[in-house]
């Protein structure tokens, strides 16, 4: 209660289905999810969740496919909790968004886009993660 509000929870794929899991994998289901559909539409299984209403707020669960693509299995076990009011994207070394011309040819003019930025934490304690998850 004195941390952030997150709304975002990136997971890997694996650990995406099973969030997804949670909702129709006990008996009364977990969730009431609902479809409504028009008598000309065709009839829609929904097998995923991408937003859970928690006692805190509505948070959207998100794959984060790179999680998946590292070779540390210490990642593909991580949740990240994030409240995304509280990242940013800042510029590293004085050097921002640049647009240097190159050399022409013929009739084409070409440019080259240089920045460096990396993503800042403006309060590191409004975000959360959960690892070795399974």
């Amino acid at each position: 209660t004195a941390g952030g509000n997150p709304d975002m929870i990136e997971v890997p794929p694996r650990l995406k289905r099973k969030f997804s899991l949670l909702a129709f994998g006990s008996a009364p289901s977990t969730a009431q999810i609902r479809y409504n559909l028009d008598s000309a539409g065709a009839a829609i299984a929904v097998g995923t969740v991408e937003k859970w209403q928690s006692d805190f707020g509505l948070v959207d669960i998100i794959v984060n496919r790179q999680l998946k693509n590292t070779s540390s299995t210490f990642l593909q076990q991580a949740v990240f909790i994030l409240e995304t009011k509280r990242i940013a994207v800042a510029t590293l070394s004085g050097r921002n968004f640049l647009v240097q011309k190159l050399a022409k040819t013929g009739d084409g003019e070409q440019e080259f886009v240089l920045n460096e930025y990396t993503l800042e934490m403006e309060a590191p304690t409004a975000h959360a993660a959960a690892y070795g998850m399974t």
